[in-house]
């Protein structure tokens, strides 16, 4: 994920969603003056998870939605989705 977008996504939860605004004004203000909090003592993102295990994370997932029965792609979708070559990049990646 994308850090500024990673950002944005502090801002929203830990300010945004807490909070109520009358006006724009108001919600400008609110948003400089968490933005000068975060300035004055900025943490550094952390990631909790090795990119492997994202890949794995996410190949679990794709399996799961493609057997549920759910899922209807015609094998063409499928393709043009590349979910059959991210498949096999996972398996390579596994056995190497």
């Amino acid at each position: 994920m994308n850090l500024v977008e990673r950002w944005f996504a502090e801002l929203t939860t830990r300010k945004l969603r807490r909070s109520t605004h009358r006006s724009v004004v108001e919600l400008e203000a609110d948003i400089r003056r968490w933005i000068n909090a975060w300035n004055k003592d900025p943490k550094p993102f952390v990631w909790a998870k090795t990119a492997d295990e994202i890949l794995e994370t996410l190949a679990a997932y794709c399996q799961r939605i493609n057997d549920s029965g759910h899922y209807n792609a015609t094998p063409a979708q499928e393709q043009a989705l590349g979910i059959p070559a991210l498949a096999a990049q996972l398996a390579a990646d596994r056995t190497s």
